[in-house]
Order: structure tokens, then sequence, then C-alpha cells
């Protein structure tokens, strides 16, 4: 299903996932801006919320503690498969009303790697390797030409066929993710 992605980490688990270094070469932990609005699931849909990892300096303006801080370099701090790190943009409504702020964010999308063309056309621009990340997040010291350069279709990534279940965003389960048989 187009646009589904799965975020079923505990959110101690994510954090330690998205761990890196900042520019000091120390250890640091995300800071989750919302951490009660997160809720792990096998089967999100485009509507849905979902975890986004930001650069502090995106909330410098509105005095706010954000995701992450601006790092150089992400550490391997955790020893299980990697996170399908993808490049979105993302951007904040206030109600002029008042009221609460409204954070959205899009999946950059590029023409599709050769190996998943047969299913699809389009796949998410994913950002491979920890310093693809660490550049793409660093908007004050990375010119939009370098970034840019930063999303194109990838090889770096395996699928397998999974069940009809995950057409309904209701169903939750791990069901979702696990490998079926095209017969």
């Amino acid at each position: 299903m187009c646009g589904r992605t799965s975020c079923h980490l505990p959110r101690d688990v994510l954090t330690r996932a998205c761990a890196y270094q900042d520019r000091r070469g120390q250890q640091r932990l995300p800071e989750w801006r919302d951490p009660d609005k997160y809720c792990p699931s096998y089967n999100k849909s485009p509507q849905s919320n979902s975890p986004v990892l930001l650069s502090r300096l995106h909330f410098v303006k509105s005095g706010s503690i954000g995701a992450a801080d601006s790092p150089e370099n992400w550490g391997k701090v955790w020893d299980n498969w990697r996170l399908l790190t993808m490049a979105g943009i993302f951007d904040c409504w206030e109600p002029p009303e008042g009221g609460d702020v409204l954070y959205s964010y899009t999946i950059i999308t590029v023409d599709s790697c050769k190996g998943l063309s047969d299913i699809h056309h389009r796949m998410p621009a994913i950002l491979d390797g920890e310093e693809a990340v660490s550049k793409w997040l660093d908007f004050g010291k990375v010119s939009t030409q370098e970034a840019l350069k930063l999303i194109h279709p990838t090889e770096n990534i395996t699928f397998h066929a999974v069940s009809s279940v995950v057409n309904n965003s209701r169903n939750n389960t791990p069901e979702c993710l696990a490998p079926v048989d095209l017969v």
C-alpha cells in the first residue's frame, strides 16, 4: 500500500536507535517534543502521527526544544537493524486565532530504483548512511545544492511481499510486516 510505514518500536528503543554524536563528539539521545503523542504501530497510514527527527535549529525561532541537536556525525550506538531514514520536509502552522501548533511533514520521493521499479515507479528518497542523515539535518551548514545531491534512488534496500491485511490501517498487528509467498 503506497504511503504505509511501520514504526512499532517502543519509545525508549526508538530513542536509542536515533542516538547521535554532537559536534563535540558527545553521544546524545534526541529529545521528544510531544512524547505522549507517539503511538507505536505496525501499519501507519499517511494521515497518522509519526516521529520525525529534526535539527534543534528548526525550533530556535519559537524557543522550543527540537528532536536533535544539529549533529555532524551520527554515532552507531544501536546494535540492531537500521531505521529507514527518508528525506522529508516539514512545516509548522500556527492558527491565527491561537491554539495548538500543527506540525506536518512530507516524504520526498524519487524515481524508483531498478529493484523496485516492477512494483512502483516512485520510492522514498532514502538517506543512505549516517553522513547523509547528518548533512540533511544540518541545514545551517549544508547548502541546498549539496542537500539535493543526497536525494536519489538507492539500491541499498530490501523488501518482501506482505499480506493484504496491510490494506486497512485499522489492522495493527505483526502480520502487517510478515513475509508472504506470492503463489
